[in-house]
């Protein structure tokens, strides 16, 4: 569902950079979408992605929890009365194809093609 909703978001193709993730077991169990929304770079077969980029914070006396996609150019923000509403929420929020996600342009993705060697290792 998650690679659904990116490639959905996805307008069209330009440059990226992809780094390794942490081995973090507990978040990607307890967070199992959000954990795939920052570390997937792959989307179809075709392209990649730099990783979104998760912020935290507190606005007007809540948690905001804000997932920033600078290669997809949008981001999706929630608020929560705790850090654990706030994240899953965001969690939950992420497999919902209608979820309120803000464009930032209209120029649209920033995603580079695969190279042959790298799609088939």
């Amino acid at each position: 569902m998650v690679m659904a909703t990116m490639s959905k978001l996805v307008k069209q193709t330009s440059g990226g950079t992809v780094e390794s993730v942490p081995n973090d077991d507990q978040f990607s169990e307890a967070y199992p979408t959000l954990w795939e929304w920052l570390t997937a770079t792959q989307i179809a077969d075709e392209f990649k992605k730099e990783r979104p980029k998760l912020s935290i914070g507190i606005e007007g006396g809540y948690w905001r929890v804000s997932l920033s996609d600078a290669a997809l150019e949008c981001s999706l923000a929630t608020l929560g009365n705790s850090f654990a509403t706030a994240i899953e929420s965001i969690d939950r929020l992420l497999l919902d194809a209608d979820a309120p996600w803000q464009h930032w342009r209209k120029r649209g993705a920033k995603l580079r093609p695969i190279a042959p060697a790298e799609n088939n290792p």
